[in-house]
């Protein structure tokens, strides 16, 4: 009977605890096994990302994808996280699409996206891990901007070691 008390407890403990914190933080699902479309898709927005760089500009790149077809691929830039730039260069594309993006999409992008209708975002570099890196500042990541009611294209974490790199450069 003891036995059964101790675990009763600890699962509404644990069902308690997790209802008083799934609306502080953004729900982000981590894997760490690549599908093989996923690879393609990530290996793309890192190559952006490296061309970005390269070019002076931030390491960061973004894919999307729509009807299994990458619609656009593009670094940062000119003031612009390489998000914005494909929302801005992909127009209607992004309702129903899927981002690939090396890192954590900002606030404003999450929200435009949301907004736009994307369907899934996967990232590789997490908001902790880009901003110690100096790529994007902390405020870039200020879950208060999130309107209230949105609704939130979900958001996956692959792990994927060539865009993982790039924080360090």
């Amino acid at each position: 009977m003891k036995k059964k008390l101790y675990i009763l407890t600890a699962i509404l403990a644990t069902i308690f605890s997790v209802s008083f914190n799934a609306g502080a933080v953004l729900p982000i699902s981590k894997v760490s096994m690549i599908m093989p479309d996923d690879m393609v898709y990530i290996d793309m927005a890192t190559s952006a990302a490296k061309k970005s760089a390269a070019a002076g500009n931030i390491a960061d790149g973004a894919v999307i994808v729509k009807n299994s077809s990458p619609v656009v691929t593009t670094g940062a830039g000119q003031g612009n996280t390489a998000v914005a730039n494909a929302i801005a260069q992909a127009g209607t594309a992004v309702n129903g699409a899927v981002i690939y993006t090396v890192n954590q999409p900002q606030i404003t992008d999450l929200v435009n996206l949301s907004k736009s209708g994307a369907k899934t975002i996967y990232f590789v570099n997490g908001s902790t891990d880009v901003v110690a890196a100096g790529i994007y500042p902390t405020g870039a990541y200020d879950e208060t901007a999130i309107p209230v009611g949105l609704a939130i294209t979900p958001m996956i974490q692959l792990e994927y070691p060539d865009a993982q790199k790039l924080l360090s450069k």
